[in-house]
């Protein structure tokens, strides 16, 4: 019984390590996006009060969490597939385009390639190549709930210095893409917008703002008592 037991514990244990050594790289970062919309005046928003046939800049902040596949850590790969990305980030402008989020509604493909790494394995430099995704926006201007989606896929390219993406990495796709405004009828849903210049950069945790932040605040307060003294 006690050599079965063993047996079992140590089947168990090959298995997590197998597990282990196979896990995928999973990361989060923080992204504000970037892109513009133009209104079409004779599509279905038309009409609705807002600029039509000018493209508008749009702003969105949140959280991503991006999906590597294991080889990333196999220090002789040289690229590695993404396997997902996801997010939801919330609109902060333009004001009369907001309450809005936009998210991923389907990831497709995208992989991190020309891998160069240092002594110890890291990845030190790498391109993100077409890191591919259908998107949607919600939004409810005016109280007006409305739904927006695209139909091809939207893809991301950049060079990265490291894995998680540093600050100030930007992933972009400048070409312009059409976008429908969801009414029920599939195929028949009408275009609406058109987008272009899309950007999503990784900027600090909202808590190593806070934290730099009160560090400057302190920096202030010793400036002003020794110029006091």
């Amino acid at each position: 019984m006690r050599y079965r037991n063993l047996v079992g514990v140590l089947a168990m244990s090959v298995m997590l390590g197998a597990a282990a050594a196979n896990a995928a790289e999973t990361f989060e970062s923080q992204i504000v996006a970037n892109f513009e919309f133009k209104l079409l005046s004779d599509g279905p928003l038309g009409g609705a009060g807002f600029p039509e046939d000018v493209f508008i800049p749009f702003h969105a902040k949140g959280t991503f969490l991006f999906e590597l596949e294991d080889a990333v850590n196999d220090p002789a790969a040289t690229s590695a597939a993404f396997i997902n990305a996801t997010g939801t980030l919330i609109g902060v402008s333009p004001a009369p385009f907001l309450p809005f989020d936009i998210r991923p509604i389907e990831f497709v493909s995208g992989s991190l390639t020309n891998i160069v790494r240092d002594g110890g394995g890291n990845v030190i430099s790498a391109d993100v190549d077409a890191l591919s995704m259908l998107w949607e926006m919600n939004a409810a201007p005016g109280g007006n709930a409305i739904r927006i989606y695209t139909r091809v896929v939207l893809p991301f390219d950049a060079v990265v210095d490291s894995i998680p993406f540093s600050e100030g990495t930007i992933l972009a796709g400048l070409e312009e893409f059409d976008v429908f405004l969801d009414t029920g009828n599939g195929v028949n849903d009408r275009l609406a917008v058109i987008g272009r210049n899309r950007t999503l950069t990784v900027v600090p945790e909202p808590t190593s703002l806070a934290l730099l932040a009160t560090a400057f605040g302190w920096i202030a307060c010793f400036g002003r008592r020794r110029r006091r003294r």
